[in-house]
């Protein structure tokens, strides 16, 4: 009976399963529960822009590179005009320190994203040429000692107020790339190693949760690229299947909260803190319990965003 059980989860190796994964109606279905899936974590034109696009770069091999480049540098830009990339905040911020209007931030993020763009196609042609450079070998030091370079620029008090903000709006740019130049710069010199057009569309690409490389980078995307119809629609069921599971843990995490939390009144790490440094009864179970439903959330938070991730 288990078997059983496990033999109808199991639809990337049900051959009706397959067989209408490879129609249209299939792929319709499929891009619609993605798109739901991926709801509950992003915005429902992230959503769209995603399924579309991995959709379009699995289906049409040729259209790969200007679909990743595309997606991944539109979703950027429409993060900074929508108003939910955390760029906008920072840049927010900065403009109430420095007395200028805040409307600006949305402005001003999009030139320095323009900018930024432009720096790192002449920079990724230049490497290309010349891969036994110290730039090309050494990328992640070369890039932090340029961000150590402007920080310390933005904070002379002789250069200009507005110099100094376009300096830090250009910091906060440039820093959610940190982890992933470095990766695509290695990947660069590798033999073998993608045209430019391609590397760009790996700079946090539209698939991407956060600011850090998950190895599903160039080199991982050449080494497992489906090469039959078949293997494609293998593939995008077993996707399909981490987007799903993902809503499962998304439920259970919370599920944790409202009993704990809210039924149980199990506080979190910080209140569980504030109330032993305020000598309150009882904090050393309850100080347990919050540190254990903490882990166990977080745990379900890091699963949540890698079958997120794996998934798209």
């Amino acid at each position: 009976m288990k078997q059983d059980w496990r033999d109808h989860l199991a639809i990337e190796a049900s051959e009706p399963w397959i067989a209408a994964m490879q129609t249209r109606l299939g792929l319709a279905v499929t891009g619609t529960l993605a798109i739901g899936a991926l709801q509950t974590r992003l915005e429902l034109w992230e959503a769209s822009l995603a399924v579309v696009a991995a959709l379009l770069a699995s289906h049409r091999p040729g259209w790969r590179a200007p679909v990743l480049l595309s997606a991944t540098w539109l979703t950027a830009f429409l993060g900074l005009g929508l108003g939910s990339s955390e760029t906008i905040d920072h840049l927010q911020a900065l403009l109430e320190i420095a007395k200028l209007p805040t409307t600006m931030a949305v402005g001003i993020g999009t030139a320095m994203l323009v900018v930024l763009l432009g720096l790192m196609t002449a920079g990724l042609s230049w490497i290309r040429k010349r891969p036994q450079a110290w730039v090309s070998r050494q990328p992640f030091l070369a890039l932090l000692l340029f961000e150590i370079s402007l920080a310390v620029l933005a904070n002379q008090d002789v250069v200009p107020i507005l110099t100094r903000v376009l300096i830090w709006a250009f910091i906060f740019s440039l820093m959610p790339y940190v982890w992933y130049l470095p990766a695509t710069i290695t990947d660069l010199r590798a033999k073998g190693g993608d045209s430019i057009v391609t590397q760009l569309g790996y700079l946090r690409p539209f698939w991407s949760p956060g600011h850090l490389p998950f190895g599903k980078g160039p080199a991982f995307l050449r080494k497992h690229l489906a090469r039959n119809p078949r293997d494609l629609a293998i593939t995008q069921l077993k996707a399909l299947k981490l987007l799903l599971w993902a809503n499962i843990l998304i439920a259970i995490r919370s599920g944790l909260s409202v009993l704990f939390e809210d039924h149980l009144g199990v506080p979190s790490v910080a209140g569980a803190i504030d109330a032993a440094l305020n000598g309150q009864a009882d904090t050393i179970l309850f100080g347990w319990l919050a540190l254990m439903l903490s882990t166990a959330k977080f745990s379900r938070q890091v699963a949540i965003w890698a079958h997120l991730f794996v998934g798209v």
